[in-house]
C-alpha cells in the first residue's frame, strides 16, 4: 500500500511539474512573439540612420576633412552593425520559438500517453 501512496505522489508531483513547466514556456512563446513586434520596427527605422551623414557638414567644419571622413567611414558602419545586430535577434527568437513549440507538443503527447 505504502509503495503505491509513493508512485501516486510521484505522478502527481510529476503532472505539477509538467504542468509549470508547460506554464513557463507558454510564457517565453508570448514573449518572444511580443518582442518579435519590437524587432520588426526597429529593423523597418533603422534606414534612418543612414542621416547621419548629414553629420559630414558640422564635422568638416570643426574638424576638418579627417572629422568628415570618419563621418563618411562611420555611417555605412552604423547602418550594417544595426541590421546585423537586429537581424542575428530575429533570426535566434524564431529558433528558440520553434523549439519551444516542439517542447509543448512533446508535453502534450506524453499528457495523452499518461492519461491512456
Amino acid at each position: 500500500m505504502t509503495a503505491i501512496r509513493m508512485e501516486s505522489a510521484q505522478l502527481q508531483r510529476a503532472i505539477a511539474d509538467s504542468r509549470r513547466r508547460r506554464h513557463l514556456i507558454e510564457r517565453r512563446i508570448e514573449f518572444l512573439r511580443s518582442e518579435e513586434v519590437g524587432l520588426k520596427r526597429d529593423y523597418d527605422r533603422v534606414p534612418y540612420l543612414w542621416a547621419t551623414i548629414l553629420l559630414i557638414i558640422p564635422c568638416y567644419l570643426m574638424w576638418g576633412l579627417l572629422g568628415a571622413i570618419v563621418v563618411v567611414l562611420s555611417t555605412p558602419s552604423l547602418v550594417m552593425t544595426a541590421y546585423y545586430i537586429i537581424r542575428t535577434r530575429r533570426v535566434e527568437n524564431f529558433g528558440d520559438l520553434r523549439d519551444l513549440e516542439g517542447q509543448i507538443a512533446l508535453l502534450d503527447a506524453q499528457t495523452d500517453d499518461s492519461e491512456e
